[in-house]
């Protein structure tokens, strides 16, 4: 449950970073989309 930056998890309260958390996700989804599309080219290559 979320309740504006505090996440009630597991019966614990914890303070969410929402700037950080999504940095995160973006630089995990652009690595991911960079692998794909490295596999992409060389599979084209093949």
């Amino acid at each position: 449950m979320v309740n504006g930056q505090w996440v009630i998890r597991d019966r614990r309260s914890c303070l969410l970073d929402e700037k950080a958390l999504e940095k995160q996700y973006r630089a995990l989804v652009a690595e991911v989309f960079a692998h794909e599309l490295i596999q992409e080219s060389k599979r084209k290559l093949d």
